[in-house]
């Protein structure tokens, strides 16, 4: 593991093991955080970031011994790193990071050991494998879906702000090629019947993995009303939002939760206590692994990347393998057009070992 902490005139790195914690000087705080800005930037624009993949790599990667050695690294950020792609780094060789080592990501080294130590058997109750959520038809009246939302925020999302949402072709091809693959069953919520009524209403805890494939809207300056965007006929009693506040009561007993969203995974940064996002929401609500993208996402790249991430797991590979492997199987197929853009996003926050079945 190894925990990143920014500071004003030096940061840190501390690579903690089973048996030693060594500590590690860093650039500034200004200076690392200004150099993840520029590449996050340049990655969401389809720029070349290869320099800026090779500078970052030299500044939070080359300085650690462990890196070179360890083929499973778990990354705890600070700041700005918390939407920085590790595994889309270059080492002196050229590679890609994630073409030799296995990448997730903990809120905190506490929250990590806690996870790992968790009792697995809660998580693989008897149930079905898989409930998947998604392909709904965004395409309704745009004025009104503007004022529910200002209504819903207290107008942090203002009315006269783009409100309008995309259909995600891909979401519903998703679906259906990933639910097959739940050899444990599955179940699926899509189109108008995606609503938030049906959510709160289904006995969550049977589930094993729940894959949401909908659109998200962050709130930074409120992040407890960050939410996902579900189907609008749930009736006067909801509004198709489900709120991050709404998802911690949410009884979760799920080893997987995966929000296929554009950034889904990004949030507030809240000092030691991490970004506040609805990756956040779903671990405090009882996911053991939280799967989501810091930034937005390509509907049909993301598509492809899901149902390889799913084949991988039914094949018998861990959550963070899995994905490991889906990501190295879109950069074999597309090579050099397969930019970070399209895959790297996608990270694995929470306990990166066990299946879906909770092995």
């Amino acid at each position: 593991m190894v925990e990143y902490v920014l500071g004003p005139e030096r940061s840190f790195a501390l690579e903690i093991d089973h048996r030693h914690i060594t500590s590690y000087t860093l650039a500034p705080r200004r200076s690392i955080e200004e150099a993840v800005d520029r590449y996050v930037r340049t990655a969401r624009e389809l720029g070349d970031v290869a320099p800026m993949a090779r500078e970052l790599y030299k500044v939070l990667l080359a300085p650690i011994a462990g890196v070179q050695s360890h083929h499973r690294i778990v990354i705890v950020p600070d700041g700005t790193l918390h939407g920085l792609p590790f595994d889309a780094l270059i080492d002196p060789s050229g590679a890609l990071v994630v073409t030799r080592s296995v990448i997730s990501y903990a809120p905190s080294a506490s929250v990590n050991f806690l996870l790992s130590r968790s009792d697995r058997a809660r998580h693989c109750k008897r149930g079905k494998e898989l409930l998947a959520i998604g392909g709904i038809d965004y395409g309704g009246d745009q004025t009104a879906d503007k004022l529910r939302l200002a209504l819903r925020t207290g107008g942090v999302f203002a009315p006269d702000a783009p409100q309008a949402l995309m259909s995600l072709p891909g979401a519903s091809k998703e679906i259906s090629e990933i639910t097959p693959l739940a050899v444990g069953g599955a179940d699926a919520l899509t189109g108008d019947r995606a609503t938030e009524a049906a959510i709160k209403a289904a006995n969550l805890s049977q589930y094993r993995a729940i894959h949401f494939a909908v659109h998200a809207s962050i709130d930074e300056q409120f992040p407890d009303r960050s939410a996902l965007r579900l189907a609008k006929n749930s009736g006067p009693a909801q509004d198709g939002l489900l709120q991050a506040r709404e998802i911690l009561s949410l009884p979760l007993n799920a080893q997987l939760v995966t929000l296929s969203a554009c950034d889904a995974g990004s949030g507030r940064i809240e000092g030691v206590a991490g970004m506040n996002s609805l990756v956040q929401a779903f671990l405090m609500a009882g996911a053991r692994t939280v799967v989501a993208s810091t930034w937005a996402a390509e509907d049909n790249a993301t598509a492809e990347l899901m149902r390889n991430f799913y084949l991988h797991l039914r094949n018998g590979a861990d959550k963070a393998e899995a994905l490991t492997l889906a990501k190295r199987g879109l950069l074999t197929k597309y090579g050099s057009n397969a930019q970070p853009f399209l895959w790297a996003g996608f990270r694995l926050v929470g306990d990166p070992h066990g299946t879906i079945e909770g092995d």
